[in-house]
C-alpha cells in the first residue's frame, strides 16, 4: 500500500492487520482497520487528497494529472480513480453545515447573477463583504418560475440581505420584492458605464460614417521606418482611435494624450462625446454624495445626445429618477459596494473550471465541481483567517470537513 508521497521517489509501507473471531456463538470473523487506507483502498488518504487538490487547487486537466503522479510519484493511477477520488471528497464535505456556517456570518448584502456556459445555466449569489458564496442552483432557464425558488430556498436558510446587487435584467425588481419585502434593490455601476460606453463608441462610428472612405489626401503621419507619409483618411483615423473617446484621462498613455487633440478636432460632435463619458464617471467619483451626484447628472441630462445619436437613448433611460436611485445606493453606506463584480468573479473561476475539465456538462458533475470549488475557497479562506491571528490569541481550529485540504497554503 501507497501511504505517503515522496517526490520522484517510492516510498511503500507494509501494513499487518490482525484477524480475530468472536468469542460468541456467532463465531463471525472480523478485521482491523487501517485508518490510512480503509478496505479494499488501494492508495492511502493522502494519495486522494493529492489527487483532488491537482484537479481542484491546481485547475489541471485528468490527463496532465495522470502524467504528474506518474512523472513526479512513480504512481500509475487510473482515469477512474480520478474521478473516485472527485467523489470521496465531494461526499467529505458537508456542504449544508457549511451554507449553515455562512448565513450565521452573513454580512446584509447579496450579489446575484446568472452564469451561461452553452446548455448550462447556473445561479450564483454571493456575500462580497464576507467574500463567500451563499448559494448556487443549476436552472433550466433563466425565468422567474426558475430563479424565485432559488431565492426562497435563500430566504428559508436564514439569508435575510439588506441590499441586493444585481445587473439591469428585468428579471429582478419584481422577484426581490416578492420574497424579500422591502429589501434595497441595486444595480450594477460597472454594467451600466460598461453599455454607457458601448453607445459612446457606437456614436463615435457614426460620426466616422460621414467621411468618406476613399481620399487622396495625405497624412501628415508617417509609417514607423519610412520617410513617405501614409494615405490615411479621416474616417479611418477616427475608427482606429474611437476607444480614446471613451478612455478615462488618467489611464492615457503620453502617445494617446499627442493624438487625443487631433482626434477630436475631426468633428465637432467628437467633444461632446468626450465630455459626456468624462461626466459620466464623474457621478460615481468616490467619497461623493448622492446629493452631488444627482446634481451632476442634471448637468449631464441636459446635454441630451438622443436627438443626435439614438444609441443614447438606454443610457439617459436609466439615467430617469427611479433607475439612477437604484445605481447610486451604495452611496449611502461606508462599506457599501457600487458592483456586482464579485459574483463575476465567481463566474470566471467556473469558466476556468469547464476550461480544463469539459466534461463537466451534466447537472450532476457541475454542481460537484461547485461543490469542490466552494470547499476549497473556504478551508482556503480558513487556514489564512487562523495564520493571520495574533500569537497571543488562541488558534482558531478548522471545521470540520474534508481533509483533503490539509496540504493548502494561503495566497
Amino acid at each position: 500500500m501507497t501511504r505517503d508521497l515522496g517526490f520522484r521517489e517510492r516510498v511503500w509501507i507494509k501494513s499487518v492487520l490482525g484477524i480475530y473471531r468472536a468469542q460468541c456463538l456467532c463465531s463471525v470473523t472480523f478485521q482491523a482497520e487501517d485508518p490510512e487506507a480503509p478496505p479494499r483502498w488501494k492508495f492511502s488518504r493522502q494519495v486522494r487528497e493529492c489527487v483532488v487538490n491537482g484537479i481542484v487547487r491546481d485547475r489541471m486537466s485528468v490527463q496532465r494529472l495522470l502524467e504528474r503522479m506518474k512523472e513526479d510519484f512513480f504512481l500509475e493511477i487510473s482515469e477512474g480513480f480520478v474521478f473516485e477520488c472527485l467523489a470521496w471528497a465531494d461526499e467529505e464535505f458537508d456542504l449544508k453545515a457549511h451554507f449553515e456556517s455562512v448565513a450565521g456570518r452573513f454580512s446584509g448584502t447579496l450579489c446575484i447573477d446568472e452564469l451561461y456556459d452553452g446548455d448550462i445555466k447556473v445561479v450564483f449569489a454571493t456575500d462580497p463583504v464576507r467574500n463567500e458564496t451563499v448559494g448556487f442552483r443549476v436552472v433550466k432557464s433563466t425565468s422567474r418560475a426558475e430563479v424565485e425558488p432559488f431565492l426562497v430556498e435563500l430566504r428559508e436558510r436564514g439569508i435575510a440581505p439588506t441590499v441586493v446587487i444585481t445587473d439591469d435584467s428585468p428579471l429582478y425588481p419584481e422577484m426581490l420584492q416578492a420574497v424579500w419585502t422591502g429589501v434595497e434593490h441595486q444595480t450594477c455601476v460597472f454594467h451600466f458605464l460598461q453599455g454607457a460606453g458601448k453607445a459612446v463608441l457606437k456614436a463615435v462610428r457614426q460620426v466616422a460614417k460621414t467621411f468618406p472612405a476613399k481620399s487622396t489626401e495625405k497624412s501628415l503621419r508617417p509609417v514607423k521606418g519610412s520617410k513617405d507619409p501614409k494615405r490615411v483618411t479621416t474616417r479611418a483615423f477616427i475608427s482606429k482611435n474611437r476607444f480614446l473617446i471613451v478612455k478615462k484621462q488618467e489611464n492615457l498613455s503620453a502617445k494617446e494624450l499627442e493624438i487625443l487633440p487631433e482626434l477630436l478636432a475631426c468633428h465637432p460632435d467628437l467633444p461632446r462625446l468626450r465630455r459626456f463619458t468624462e461626466s459620466l464617471h464623474g457621478l460615481f467619483e468616490p467619497d461623493i454624495s448622492q446629493r452631488t451626484a444627482r446634481l451632476r447628472r442634471s448637468w449631464l441630462v441636459a446635454g441630451n445626445l438622443v436627438a443626435a445619436f439614438p444609441s443614447f437613448k438606454a443610457v439617459y433611460q436609466r439615467l430617469e429618477d427611479e433607475s439612477f436611485n437604484k445605481l447610486i445606493g451604495y452611496m449611502r453606506r461606508d462599506d457599501g459596494e457600487r458592483t456586482s463584480n464579485h459574483v463575476e468573479r465567481l463566474n470566471r473561476g467556473f469558466r476556468l473550471i469547464q476550461k480544463t475539465r469539459y466534461r463537466h456538462r451534466t447537472t450532476a458533475t457541475v454542481e460537484r465541481a461547485i461543490r469542490l470549488d466552494i470547499s476549497y475557497r473556504a478551508r482556503r479562506a480558513a487556514k489564512a483567517e487562523c495564520t493571520i491571528m495574533a500569537p497571543e490569541t488562541p488558534r482558531m481550529p478548522l471545521p470540520d470537513g474534508p481533509s483533503w485540504h490539509s496540504n493548502l497554503q494561503p495566497e
